[in-house]
């Protein structure tokens, strides 16, 4: 008798246990069914919730003032990843690969329209085209226009680069050498050319005299006046609660994931766009780059003061979570690329396309590299846009053009001293 009162009670407490698991873990145990919405399996895996206090609440609400030539397209794949995954409203032109208005005005009145709805609205609902959440294409900057648009508390941010790169990098993307009607046998002797006689061509190309003060909302009649150029900069100061700086990307980003309370898992990043060569000039040349682009001088030395200001401000965990950050990106590069290769933007332009290692699953890695702009393509869709993979896809039928399956449609989602140099493209 007592033997088997033994037996029972090893039963009983084996039993007790291993309902104890399953309360525990059921996820563990019927993973095979237990089903997660999509938006929620890519939340999981790209942000981490631990990192996040309760002191603050990540900022969903912002507007990037996106400047060409500058890094912005690698910012912004970091923004789009983080808006897509919780669902938030973008800003996005209607007939555009990469939702961009460029110098395009935006038009939502009578039966005309280039602006997509935010989500749940209707097309040509007008008067519910506002609130949304996030703006990451190339707008240039207007106080009024971007508050009529965006949610009332949204936060606004942009990114300077050193004015002398900047413009060597847009002289080549944007063709600005083209004024020139010549042919150079390489692009230095192009910019030698230019700069004999820059008045000459400066309103030839929009991208070819201070295109960062263009682009954050400055008209080109006050370019060469030093008091309204730095009456538009104190304008930004206060609009802008943060200016990131190229030469200082990561460090940039650190300062973003304080100011928006994300974690440091939402500002990891691949290189988007950057060229395969650059354009090589003396110190007598990148000074009358820099004399030629004066505002945009201006408007860099004032926001790099700033920037190291927020730096100090920051606190003395600054170097350690920027290491910590970069230890992250390291990682990874060696998870996910397999190699970057040189890819033609049309007209000569090269750029570097990174590879996923084969046998990779994993979204996050899609998400980075961002081939053809893939995110741009399911946010677009998402919103009702043109730009959708099944139309995109029909069209290369009828064109001929050999299909590139998008390994971020929903279909193929899985589970699971620091400067850059002075050539150093991250577009």
């Amino acid at each position: 008798m007592r033997w088997s009162t033994m037996f029972i009670m090893v039963i009983c407490v084996m039993v007790t246990g291993f309902g104890f698991q399953l309360w525990l873990a059921p996820n563990k145990i019927f993973k095979a069914t237990t089903w997660v919405p999509l938006s929620k399996r890519i939340i999981s895996r790209i942000s981490s919730p631990n990192e996040i206090t309760n002191r603050c609440k990540p900022v969903q609400n912002f507007a990037f003032v996106k400047t060409h030539k500058t890094g912005s397209t690698t910012l912004k794949t970091v923004i789009n990843r983080f808006g897509y995954a919780r669902n938030l409203s973008f800003i996005l032109y209607e007939d555009s690969s990469t939702g961009h208005f460029n110098y395009k005005k935006i038009v939502a009145s009578g039966n005309k329209t280039n602006i997509l709805p935010p989500i749940g609205v209707m097309f040509g609902d007008f008067d519910h085209y506002r609130g949304y959440n996030i703006s990451n294409v190339h707008l240039p900057y207007n106080h009024s226009l971007y508050r009529q648009l965006m949610h009332p508390k949204s936060l606004y941010i942009s990114i300077l680069r050193e004015p002398s790169s900047q413009w060597l990098s847009a002289f080549r993307y944007f063709r600005v050498y083209k004024v020139l009607k010549r042919q150079f046998s390489n692009m230095t002797d192009a910019v030698e050319e230019f700069m004999k006689a820059p008045d000459r061509y400066k309103n030839k190309n929009a991208y070819a005299w201070n295109n960062q003060l263009l682009d954050l909302g400055l008209e080109k009649v006050h370019f060469s006046n030093k008091t309204k150029i730095m009456k538009h900069v104190k304008l930004l100061e206060k609009d802008l609660k943060l200016v990131l700086i190229t030469e200082y990307f990561d460090e940039s980003l650190i300062l973003l994931k304080k100011l928006f309370c994300w974690s440091m898992d939402d500002i990891i990043y691949i290189k988007q766009r950057e060229q395969g060569s650059h354009i090589t000039v003396n110190d007598t040349l990148r000074r009358k780059i820099l004399d030629f682009n004066s505002g945009d001088s201006q408007l860099y030395g004032f926001f790099n003061k700033t920037f190291w200001k927020k730096v100090r401000q920051y606190g003395p965990s600054f170097d350690n979570d920027l290491r910590e950050f970069r230890t992250r990106l390291k990682d990874l590069e060696k998870q996910c690329i397999h190699e970057g290769i040189e890819k033609p933007a049309g007209d000569g332009r090269i750029y570097i396309q990174y590879v996923k290692k084969q046998g990779v699953e994993e979204v996050l890695c899609d998400m980075l590299i961002n081939v053809d702009f893939q995110m741009e393509t399911l946010i677009q869709s998402r919103q009702g846009g043109t730009n959708s993979s099944y139309r995109a896809e029909n069209k290369k039928e009828q064109s001929g053009i050999p299909i590139q399956k998008n390994t971020l449609a929903n279909q193929t989602f899985t589970k699971n001293s620091t400067t850059y140099p002075q050539d150093t493209e991250i577009n």
